[in-house]
């Protein structure tokens, strides 16, 4: 696995890969340099994104992704999928210091509570996770949860967003806890502080 700190509010990009099969897939998408170097030294089928939130500052670099990978699929909730269309949703419209972000790309697919899908060699399992954000989907791959904007150990909740709630989010965050202290997994944020 490969983490990427990346230059918008210090968000996490994850590139998870498989030896075998060589295929790989990307939990959020920032910056997108470290990302094409990464997977074209490893000579690396990219099969596709997924996002955790649709947050603009995990989702800003998805447009140039999909320009340079054409068949790669993203893979949101509903409401990830009416963010990313909509800058109001995401965000975007709201930072000077960013231009609002529409996404343009055909292929996304949406996701539910229980899920279980194959992709790029993995096993992911979604779980909801709403309380930041409407959209907010965390994801079991092997012994990782990748949370999002869900919960980030240390730092104080943030749930008062125009989609956020704080009670989904206290529900949520227990969720996340119980099951990373139950079955032993590392919990992987949305953000490195």
């Amino acid at each position: 696995m490969k983490t990427i700190k990346n230059s918008l509010f210090n968000s996490a990009t994850y590139i998870l890969s498989n030896n075998t099969t060589k295929g790989a897939l990307l939990i959020d998408c920032g910056d997108i340099e470290p990302i094409v170097s990464y997977v074209k030294n490893k000579h690396l089928d990219l099969k596709g994104v997924l996002i955790t939130h649709s947050h603009f500052d995990h989702i800003y670099g998805l447009n140039e992704l999909v320009h340079k990978y054409p068949h790669c699929t993203l893979y949101t909730s509903q409401h990830g999928a009416e963010g990313l269309k909509n800058s109001k949703l995401n965000m975007s419209r709201y930072h000077d210091d960013v231009s609002e972000f529409i996404y343009y790309g055909e292929h996304i697919e949406l996701l539910a509570e229980g899920q279980v899908i194959k992709l790029g060699g993995e096993t992911v399992r979604v779980i909801e996770t709403p309380g930041h954000d409407w959209s907010c989907l965390t994801y079991q791959i092997s012994n990782y949860l990748f949370t999002g904007d869900s919960y980030i150990p240390n730092t104080k909740p943030q749930y008062n967003f125009p989609k956020g709630n704080k009670r989904l989010y206290q529900l949520s965050e227990e969720r996340i806890l119980n099951l990373a202290k139950s079955k032993e997994l590392t919990i992987m944020p949305g953000h490195i502080c």
